[in-house]
């Protein structure tokens, strides 16, 4: 069952799993990223999956699974270029 984040307010049965893959990428080097890009990026990543979890950990079974899917577009756009330098 997927819930968005309107629902979980209104949200009450047990969970016993969350997971997470959401996530965006600027897709340049991190060092050319404005403060509002980093905002974005930190917001979307790392404090909207937080705020859900916020959101419905009172519903969490004993010993639910919380899982944050990351990927390799960390290194898209950052990595290549210090190597070729």
């Amino acid at each position: 069952m997927t819930v968005s984040a309107q629902e979980t307010k209104e949200f009450e049965r047990e969970v016993d799993s969350f997971i997470n893959c959401a996530g965006i990428a600027v897709g340049k080097p991190i060092w050319e990223n404005s403060p509002e890009e980093v905002s974005i990026l930190m917001n979307v990543n790392l404090i909207s999956p937080m705020a859900a979890i916020a959101e419905i950990h009172r519903q969490f079974k004993k010993n639910s699974t919380i899982v944050l899917f990351s990927s390799k577009s960390a290194f898209s756009g950052g990595w290549d270029d210090i190597q070729s330098e």
